[in-house]
């Protein structure tokens, strides 16, 4: 674990519902060439 410095601020959100919108078997984050390897290789 991290050490925080002693000015370190920080934030509490409350518990709340996020929606789920869609799911999915596989994501592929990025459009680098790793990114588009993947997505061609699960086209396949």
């Amino acid at each position: 674990m991290a050490a925080q410095r002693p000015d370190a601020r920080t934030v509490t959100e409350p518990q709340r519902e996020v929606p789920i919108l869609a799911e999915f078997d596989v994501a592929v984050f990025g459009g680098g060439p790793s990114g588009v390897c993947g997505i061609l290789y699960l086209r396949a």
